[in-house]
């Protein structure tokens, strides 16, 4: 298994991670799949979306492992690879 790192500029709470890091599309999705425990910090089921993320923080959302990477120097909030949205069945429907 790969570990993606996501540099942040600073501490995120749990849910604004998740979108950041591209497993889901919304705030809202993160909030569903936080709730339902599909997401893990550093090796254990989270259920707080407002959980403060810190450097070396590990979180697994579905397949996908992250690495939380604080950044000071970083002047945008770039992840260094785009993720990708595990959960489409989340994204509100356009019918």
């Amino acid at each position: 298994m790969i570990t993606e790192r996501v540099k942040v500029k600073k501490e995120i709470r749990l849910d604004q991670f998740i979108k950041w890091a591209g497993a889901v599309s919304t705030g809202g999705q993160a909030k569903i799949i936080i709730k339902e425990g599909l997401v893990k910090v550093n090796g254990r089921v989270e259920n707080r979306r407002g959980r403060i993320l810190r450097d070396g923080d590990r979180v697994k959302v579905g397949e996908d492992d992250f690495l939380v990477v604080c950044c000071e120097e970083c002047l945008t909030l770039v992840p260094e690879k785009p993720g990708t949205d595990q959960f489409p069945e989340l994204r509100p429907s356009n019918n």
